[in-house]
């Protein structure tokens, strides 16, 4: 089972998308756990070799600003440049905060928003999905 992260509108969304808006987080999984867990059964030296990795690679964001129409998302998670690819699924190239290149994409699953993440670390999917106005955020 994958945590979801909780996010309420802090504005009125400027445009038509209902994910469009500025959200803050009101609750997160215990990261430090899950990292923990996963990693238990790891060699000792493996173990935190891995650690640093997933806890480096998986912050939790205290803000996230999103802007999606028929054509463009963008996506700014709190002290990150923002990410801006088209609707529909191609992926563009993005350039993270540490300087490694990435592809980004995004598209729309039913009533979810996904957007795709692939670097050199693997591939990271963010599920957006609305429900009774909060943004939930499924990362896997």
């Amino acid at each position: 089972m994958h945590p979801w992260l909780l996010l309420p509108c802090l504005a009125a969304p400027a445009q038509p998308s209902p994910f469009s808006g500025t959200w803050a987080l009101v609750s997160a999984p215990d990261m430090p756990a899950l990292i923990a867990a996963a990693t238990a059964n790891l060699r000792p030296a493996d173990r935190v070799e891995a650690r640093e990795r997933l806890t480096a690679n998986n912050p939790i964001h205290r803000e996230l600003t999103l802007r999606a129409d028929p054509r463009l998302v963008t996506l700014a998670w709190e002290g990150q440049s923002a990410m801006r690819m088209p609707m529909g699924g191609r992926a563009v190239p993005w350039t993270g905060p540490d300087g490694r290149k990435d592809l980004v994409s995004a598209r729309l699953e039913g009533s979810d928003l996904v957007q795709t993440l692939l670097g050199e670390d693997g591939m990271r999917t963010c599920v957006f999905r609305l429900e009774n106005g909060l943004l939930q955020v499924r990362v896997r």
